[in-house]
């Protein structure tokens, strides 16, 4: 027969505490990964946010050589 442990107890708490230290980690890696996510969602929103700005500017450009032009269809 196995040899039992000096203190059942003593030995479930261990597990325990190694689990949740297995838990713990896991959950760190889980939020370094969901702030790489955040960071790149937000660089993608300031790079749209550019590009609507440039788009912006060459509308107004191409609404003022329409104009100039006498392009314009009246809007």
């Amino acid at each position: 027969m196995a040899k039992e442990p000096d203190n059942l107890v003593l030995e479930h708490l261990k597990a325990i505490r190694k689990d949740t230290a297995d838990l713990k980690e896991g959950q760190d890696r889980v939020e370094l990964r969901l702030a790489s996510i955040e960071g790149h969602i937000a660089a993608f929103q300031l790079s749209e946010t550019r590009q609507n700005s440039e788009l912006d500017k060459l509308r107004q450009r191409i609404e003022r050589l329409e104009k100039r032009l006498e392009l314009a269809d009246g809007k």
